[in-house]
């Protein structure tokens, strides 16, 4: 939708991250790229960790075109975010993300 901030907030990895979806296979999306926040988790243990059990940490998929503004790190911690008309402010960890 022009004009919108086409934005999906997912807390089920366990990580914390931003990346910014251009193409998938069958879309362009570079006009209004869609914005992924891995909001983290409250609290894990250090052998709770997805990866300590899989042995790989987060990945992007194959077919996805992507920019990774913040790598999906396993880390206690959580977002707060602020919607406004104009603006969504994400504060994270790693400091303050605006759109």
């Amino acid at each position: 939708m022009k004009g919108r901030i086409p934005l999906f907030i997912s807390g089920d990895l366990h990580a914390i991250g931003e990346t910014r979806i251009r193409r998938t296979t069958a879309f362009d999306l570079s006009a209004n790229p869609v914005v992924s926040i891995l909001s983290g988790p409250l609290g894990t243990d250090s052998y709770g960790w997805p990866s300590f059990f899989r042995r790989m940490s987060p990945q992007t998929p194959a077919d996805l075109d992507v920019e990774e503004v913040q790598p999906a790190i396993e880390e206690n911690g959580f977002i707060i975010v602020d919607f406004t008309p104009e603006t969504i402010s994400i504060r994270c960890l790693n400091g303050v993300m605006r759109m």
